[in-house]
Formats: structure tokens, C-alpha cells, sequence
């Protein structure tokens, strides 16, 4: 009992450094917001905010992480790795805290490989998994992303026209980085030059741009191998098991998704949800973007840009506080509470391991 005391302290400490800094950024991030939304409204708004779409938006984050157990589930027993869902769900919400609690979402592989390979599944075959979720989110949101920009193309009512451009430039910069990565990839299969002038007599700062090149090209390129291998493990599934991933993908990212337009109509506020889509995508690919966890700070700052011409001013702040809470902090809450929980509750022996 002392050891998995103390296992569970050094892990602890291990993220509380990062975690520590994404809350109070993102706390004074939103006070900030709050601030230049309404000022001294802010509380008075969040206590007539409706009690039943409260509930309404947990049980759709509920049913999303269920969703990603289930995912997980699937992924795993058609690869020959049988998990119970409550296992599964387990790993994948402390995965979830692994994205929140670290920078650019670089804890979520870590731990589930070690989680995983703690119930007997190898290594390789989580890395499969991992590419292949990714495969099947980017299959749903290409085909939902037409329904998302229609309105914005169109400009109607309830998302102005100038969005429009907002979110074009987004996905121009995605497209541009997709590319890049293919240019770099290639690239890196030439031979290699040696530089001219050696690395330790460079200026510090030339260094550190050449770090932070070889870091993006590194991960532009892993990116590109892992959707490969996404689609190679897709192809050994069979199509009932994909069809019923897929659908588990559309529920879980629908209710994951659909948090932010129970909160508007929860403040009388209806609006169509599927524009609200595509400005969400841009927000959480922010938080991966960004060197701090979650991309506290920075989301909060850019959703009160985003969504200054959809939302009223007034309600910005109280919208935003919830909005974070049900789609960060509380994934941090629950997937802290089960990592810190994983010496206490992971079986000794590995799961389908002969006695």
C-alpha cells in the first residue's frame, strides 16, 4: 500500500506543475472576459441561467465519454484485446486528462500506452487504435463540415457573414500545414547536408528556432504516418465493426459538440448548432496548438473574439465560464480523480494473462 501511495504522489506531481498553470491562466483569462463582457452581470446571469439544461449539458458530456469507452471497446476486442466498457472508459477519460493536463495534448499517448499495456494490450496495437480514432474523427468531420459552413457561407442571422472568412483562413492554415508536412517528409528521405556552420557556434536563438523546426517537422510528419496507419488497421476491420464505430463517433462528438448550444438556449439564446461545430473545431485545435495545457488563456481570449457575433456581450462571460468548465475543467476533475486512482483500481495481473 505505501508503494502505490507513493507511485501515485510522484505521478501526481509530475502534472501538477503544468495543471496548476493552465487553471490560474485560465481563471484569469475568463475574469478578464467577464470583465469586458459585463462586468459585475456575470454572477446575477449565471444564477438565472435555467437548472435543466444544466443537467441536459452533463448528461451529454456523460454520454460522450461512455461513447469514447466504447470506441475503445470495440477498437480493441476486433483486434483480438476483449476490455469491459468500464475499463474502457476509464483509459479513454484519463487519456482525456492527459490532453488537458499537458502541453498540445502530449500526455493522452503516454498514458494510455501505459494503461493499456497494464490490461494486456501491446503497445503497438494502442498505437494502431490512437491512429485509428484519429482516421475516423477527421472522416466525420469532413462530412459535417459542409453542414457547419453553409450558414456561415450563406450569412445568415444567427452567424454574420464576416465569420466566414474567419473560419476559411483556419482551414486554409490546416491545409497549409497538411502540405507542409508532405513537403517536409520528403524532404527528410534526401540525404542530409551537413551545415555550414556547426551547431554550438549558432546564436542561442538560431538554436532554438532550429529545435522548434525539427520539432514541427517531426510532428507533421508523425502525423502523416499515423493517419497511414489509421487507414491500414481501418481496412482489417470488419464492416459491421466500422459501421458501428462510426456511429458511436457521430453521438459522441455530436454531444461533446452540442454542449455549447444547450448552454445558449439555456440562457434563451436558441441558435443552429452545426455553425457552432466548425467555431468550436477552431477553438480545441487551439488548445492543441498552444505550448500551455488546454490552451488556457489563450481559448479564452479567442472565444470571446469568435463569438462576439454570435453571442450578446452580455452573455459572453457567463457562457464561457460554463462552456470551459463542462468541456475542460470537468474532464480534468473526473480524468484527475482516475489517474490518481490508477494504482488502487488497475488489476495486478494483466488481463488475459495465463495463471
Amino acid at each position: 500500500m505505501t508503494r502505490h501511495r507513493e507511485f501515485s504522489t510522484e505521478r501526481i506531481r509530475w502534472v501538477l506543475k503544468p495543471l496548476l498553470t493552465a487553471v490560474i491562466l485560465g481563471a484569469v483569462a475568463m475574469m478578464a472576459v467577464s470583465y469586458w463582457s459585463m462586468g459585475k452581470e456575470t454572477w446575477p446571469l449565471l444564477l438565472r441561467f435555467d437548472r435543466r439544461f444544466l443537467l441536459l449539458a452533463l448528461g451529454l458530456v456523460g454520454t460522450a465519454w461512455i461513447c469514447n469507452g466504447l470506441r475503445l471497446k470495440l477498437l480493441a476486442g476486433s483486434l483480438g484485446h476483449p476490455l469491459p466498457l468500464w475499463r474502457a472508459t476509464q483509459v479513454s477519460l484519463v487519456g482525456e486528462f492527459g490532453i488537458g493536463a499537458f502541453p498540445a495534448g502530449s500526455g493522452m499517448l503516454v498514458l494510455r500506452v501505459f494503461l493499456l499495456r497494464q490490461l494486456g494490450v501491446p503497445a503497438g496495437t494502442t498505437l494502431s487504435m490512437l491512429a485509428t480514432d484519429g482516421v475516423m474523427d477527421f472522416i466525420f468531420f469532413t462530412s459535417i463540415l459542409p453542414l457547419a459552413l453553409w450558414p456561415i457561407l450563406r450569412g445568415s442571422a444567427e452567424v454574420p457573414h464576416r465569420l466566414g472568412t474567419l473560419v476559411f483562413v483556419f482551414f486554409a492554415l490546416v491545409g497549409v500545414a497538411i502540405a507542409t508536412g508532405f513537403a517536409l517528409r520528403r524532404r527528410h528521405r534526401r540525404p542530409r547536408r551537413k551545415p555550414r556552420v556547426p551547431l554550438g557556434q549558432l546564436p542561442r536563438w538560431r538554436r532554438r528556432l532550429r529545435a522548434r523546426l525539427r520539432m514541427f517537422r517531426r510532428r507533421l510528419t508523425h502525423l502523416l504516418m499515423e493517419f497511414r496507419q489509421g487507414l491500414h488497421t481501418l481496412l482489417r476491420l470488419r464492416r459491421r465493426t466500422l459501421v458501428i464505430v462510426f456511429l458511436v463517433v457521430i453521438v459522441q462528438w455530436c454531444c461533446r459538440y452540442g454542449v455549447l448550444p444547450v448552454l445558449l438556449w439555456g440562457f434563451g439564446r436558441p441558435v443552429n448548432p452545426f455553425p457552432l461545430f466548425a467555431l468550436q473545431g477552431l477553438l480545441f485545435t487551439l488548445a492543441l496548438v498552444m505550448v500551455v495545457p488546454g490552451g488556457s488563456g489563450g481559448v479564452e481570449m479567442v472565444f470571446a473574439v469568435v463569438m462576439a457575433p454570435v453571442i450578446p456581450k452580455e452573455l459572453i462571460g457567463p457562457v464561457l465560464i460554463l462552456w470551459r468548465f463542462f468541456t475542460y475543467y470537468l474532464y480534468i476533475l473526473s480524468g484527475g480523480a482516475l489517474f490518481a486512482a490508477v494504482p488502487y483500481t488497475f488489476p495486478k495481473r494483466k488481463i488475459g494473462a495465463k495463471r
